[in-house]
């Protein structure tokens, strides 16, 4: 049994960076970041000068003509309009809209914080998963070792049997070991698919059996212990 002819090859910080990209937690830091902006912007606002245009129109069913010896007046409308602009600035608020900018922060730190943990958290899983498959690897390299030793073993021991040295039972035991090896290099073999596609979803890479995963420098590994 193999894994097949490996064609391709990935590192433990291509992995990262992939699961930097593709997860959604990402967009969500750069989500709530705008978001604050957005607010603290509008909070500031409030200290900018309000201009307010208002209007009033009013009928007036009865006017007074005042008469003027010697002049012809105008007659006074019925309809009268007022038109005036206000304009308001803010001098002072108690800290009220620091305070809110300052809640503001605390939100966004916290929420940061929040997603880092969730990040650490993932690049944990990752680490634990690469090296799940690495493991996997090596003891199927370590089984198939092991078969190709029985089987050539059963060689001499039907030659033994055929001299009269071992019995038949000796046969018996050494094929019921090979089908024990086989076995266990089939299961591997699913545990390492199994282990891969949870390395795929994790860093959403599409992963084959083909892949060939390679050994981290001790440095980064040493690096992503410590992100616990």
């Amino acid at each position: 049994l193999s894994f097949g002819r490996k064609t391709d090859t990935l590192t433990l910080y291509e992995c990262y960076e992939k699961a930097m990209i593709s997860i959604p937690v990402v967009k969500q830091r750069e989500f709530f970041k705008d978001a604050c902006m957005n607010n603290i912007r509008n909070i500031r606002s409030n200290w900018y000068p309000a201009l307010t245009l208002n209007g009033q129109s009013t009928y007036q069913s009865d006017v007074v003509d005042i008469p003027v010896q010697g002049f012809q007046l105008p007659s006074q409308p019925h309809d009268q309009y007022k038109l005036y602009l206000e304009i308001n600035q803010q001098i002072y608020d108690g800290g009220t809209n620091r305070s809110y900018k300052d809640i503001e922060n605390t939100s966004l730190e916290i929420e940061l914080q929040q997603i880092e943990v969730e990040l650490s958290t993932l690049k944990r899983r990752i680490t634990q998963t690469y090296f799940s498959v690495l493991l996997l690897e090596k003891q199927h390299e370590l089984l198939s070792l092991m078969l190709d030793e029985l089987k050539e073993k059963s060689t001499v021991v039907e030659s033994g049997i055929k001299s009269g040295i071992l019995l038949p039972a000796d046969k018996s035991a050494l094929h019921a070991e090979i089908l024990k090896l086989e076995q266990n290099l089939v299961d591997v073999s699913l545990s390492r698919e199994t282990m891969l596609n949870i390395l795929g979803e994790l860093t959403g890479i599409e992963l084959d059996a083909g892949i060939c995963l390679l050994l981290p420098e001790s440095e980064l590994v040493y690096d992503n212990i410590n992100l616990r």
